[in-house]
């Protein structure tokens, strides 16, 4: 019933804005390629897909999926 209010994405900002000693360069995170309605949710968060692990999951690679701070940008 708390699907689609929003609140996985308030977590994931919240967690990337204020909970950290001072403001990380990238953080890194994992997940199975078949897991569309995450990599949505990660994908609106600014991460972006940059490696694969084939087969690492029994029906699916995994991605890895990055997110860099905008300040630290080139």
């Amino acid at each position: 019933e708390f699907r689609g209010l929003g609140l996985a994405k308030r977590l994931i900002q919240s967690a990337l804005q204020g909970s950290w000693q001072g403001t990380p360069d990238r953080v890194l995170l994992e997940v199975a390629q078949t897991n569309e309605s995450a990599r949505a949710l990660y994908e609106s968060c600014g991460f972006l897909i940059i490696n694969r692990r084939k087969n690492y999951y029994m029906d699916s690679d995994a991605l890895i999926m990055e997110r860099k701070e905008r300040s630290h940008e080139t």
